[in-house]
C-alpha cells in the first residue's frame, strides 16, 4: 500500500508535520537507497521491467538485462528484493502480474530517474 494514497493516513501525517499539506508523501521522499537506485536506473536503460524469480534453491533479480542476485546468497537474495520491495512501496514501480515477479517502472518512477542524471 501506498501511505500517498491512503488519505487517512496522509491526514495524520499532516496533523503531526511530517508532510504539509498539499504536497505529495511519495514526492517528498526523494531518497532511496542505492540499491534501489541502481535497480531502477539498470530497468530504466532498457525496457523498464524488473523481474523477481523464486525458486528452489535460490532467485534472480532482473532489470535492464542485469542479473542482480549473481552469488547466490541468501543474504545477496535479501539485498535485492528489499530494493524491489522499496521501490513498490514508494511508488516507482507496479506490479503488472498477480504473482509478484514482473514490475514495470510508473511515471514517478521515470521522473526520479531523471532528476537523478540531471
Amino acid at each position: 500500500m501506498l501511505i500517498g494514497r491512503n488519505e487517512y493516513i496522509k491526514s495524520i501525517l499532516i496533523a503531526h508535520g511530517v508532510i504539509e499539506s498539499g504536497e505529495d508523501y511519495d514526492q517528498q521522499k526523494q531518497v532511496i537507497s542505492d540499491d534501489a537506485s541502481e535497480l531502477l536506473v539498470a530497468a530504466a536503460e532498457k525496457d523498464g521491467t524488473i523481474m523477481k524469480l523464486r525458486y528452489l534453491g535460490g532467485g534472480r533479480v532482473t532489470a535492464g538485462g542485469k542479473e542482480f542476485i549473481d552469488d547466490k546468497s541468501p543474504r545477496t537474495a535479501a539485498r535485492w528484493e528489499a530494493a524491489v520491495e522499496e521501490l513498490l512501496d514508494v511508488g516507482f514501480i507496479d506490479d503488472r502480474g498477480y504473482k509478484g515477479e514482473v514490475f514495470n517502472i510508473t511515471h514517478n518512477g521515470y521522473e526520479f530517474v531523471e532528476r537523478l542524471s540531471s
